[in-house]
């Protein structure tokens, strides 16, 4: 494939972030542009894990410390067809395990009449998400991904838990929604800005989807997003975070 190289420039806190990246000289899904928005967001996660240090904060979050994985993580739609790729590319015992996990959850889900509402997270209120959120959470429902309370796809997670980190003592996110949770501040999400990437260039409008459904949505629905320009499409996520 050609490639074409891209200047990615933006301001995270007071750093410059400059680089210089090769990608497809031709029109691409959204999904081939993951990897370069993984690196990046990891790139701004580093920077303003710096910035809190310079304040005199340090990061609680720690191996076996999984309550995040508990929550109600949202995916961008392409980062949904890239979870069923990679279930789907395991080896046939593990692929099977990862399934009947989605599977247990789903039942519970369906059990509590929660499959319509996760559907229409996009269009509910925020007082409405963090409602179903708190609920959800309320579940105890692990991540499907989750083994031995890490995270088995960590190189693969999706960029919103790249994006979340505490500062607070990490037995308060045990319960989040009645102890304080203070997370380190992100100099620009970019997990926002590839969702409202995917609907259009130009777009504000943000979509979602569900983690614990990410990977049988992708299954039921082929990806049928729109083909552009990987220039076009990544200026639009780092005008974005310069505008934050």
């Amino acid at each position: 494939m050609e490639t074409s190289t891209f200047t990615v420039e933006f301001t995270a806190f007071d750093e410059r972030i400059k680089a210089d990246i090769p990608i497809p000289a031709d029109p691409v899904r959204s999904i081939e542009l993951l990897p370069v928005l993984q690196q990046f967001t990891d790139s701004v996660v580093d920077i303003s894990i710096k910035n809190i240090v310079q304040n005199g904060k340090s990061v609680s979050c720690k191996q076996g410390c999984a309550a995040c994985c508990r929550q109600l993580v949202r995916v961008t739609e392409s980062e949904a067809y890239l979870l069923y790729e990679l279930i789907e590319t395991m080896p046939k015992k593990r692929r099977n395990a990862i399934w009947e996990r989605f599977d247990e959850a789903i039942e519970i889900l369906e059990e509590l009449e929660l499959i319509m509402p996760l559907e229409d997270i996009n269009d509910m209120t925020s007082e409405e998400n963090r409602e179903l959120d708190e609920k959800y959470f309320n579940l105890k429902i692990p991540c499907p991904f989750l083994e031995k309370e890490t995270c088995s796809i960590y190189h693969n997670r999706p960029l919103a838990c790249r994006e979340y980190l505490v500062t607070s003592p990490a037995e308060n996110c045990s319960n989040p929604f009645d102890n304080v949770i203070e997370r380190v501040p992100i100099a620009g999400s970019i997990a926002v800005a590839a969702a409202q990437m995917e609907e259009s260039v130009n777009s504000t409008y943000v979509r979602q989807v569900p983690l614990i459904l990410a990977p049988v949505l992708a299954e039921e629905s082929p990806d049928e997003s729109e083909v552009r320009l990987a220039s076009d499409m990544l200026s639009s996520v780092f005008s974005r975070l310069d505008s934050n």
